[in-house]
């Protein structure tokens, strides 16, 4: 007795189905790979940014940068310190081996990419566009990512912004670009402050706002 096949008809409708399914699966799909990938961008940076902090607040500045912010263990005050901010960054963004350094200008002179979802939040005008694009100092890194100090009314803060991953996409906020504050404890020395990690930048869009997101 002859086998039988499949007709073309069965064919045609079987391919049809699994077209379906993978259109409906593979931007979920696709989707989820690119949060992982962003997520352990954002760690190892994360943990470089850090480690070095203390190399240089340690060795070069022997512990008080000058540049930080204060978590107030002294009579619950919140202080903060931009004298030093300069100096800081620049023996900072030294000790993470830079191979450009943009002194304002930094779109048009290639050390930034252009920024997504990019709406100024009220009092953070160092962020905002105008300011990232044409004022700020950026330093691109040799593992790729961009440093980008936050500056107003020609001083800089101990607050920064980075790009996890330099010129590729999707060059977002909150998705591969963040922001940290760096803070001081007398009792402990320098860190990064991690419970927000958009700092002065937008939330509208974020993938990711917290260290939670992250560790999700």
């Amino acid at each position: 007795m002859a086998k039988k096949g499949f007709t073309l008809a069965e064919v045609l409708i079987t391919l049809a189905v699994i077209g379906v399914v993978a259109a409906l699966t593979m931007p979920s799909l696709i989707s989820k790979t690119q949060s992982v990938i962003l997520k352990n961008q954002f760690k190892k940076a994360y943990s470089v940014y850090g480690q070095n902090l203390l190399k240089t607040a340690l060795i070069d500045f022997d512990g008080d940068t000058g540049c930080y912010y204060s978590e107030g263990e002294e009579n619950n005050e919140e202080t903060r310190s931009i004298s030093g901010c300069i100096e800081f960054y620049e023996q900072f963004a030294k000790n993470m081996n830079v191979i450009k350094t943009c002194s304002g200008s930094a779109l048009a002179n290639g050390c930034i990419p252009v920024y997504n979802n990019y709406v100024v939040n009220s009092g953070c005008t160092g962020f905002s566009l105008e300011y990232v694009n044409n004022n700020n100092n950026a330093y691109i890194l040799s593992d790729g990512s961009i440093m980008i100090p936050y500056k107003h009314s020609g001083n800089e803060w101990p607050l920064f912004m980075f790009d996890v991953n330099g010129m590729k996409g999707p060059n977002k906020i909150g998705h591969d670009v963040f922001g940290l504050g760096i803070f001081l404890r007398k009792s402990s020395g320098a860190y990064l402050l991690g419970s927000n990690i958009l700092g002065c930048l937008p939330r509208d869009g974020a993938l990711f706002t917290s260290m939670d997101d992250i560790n999700k």
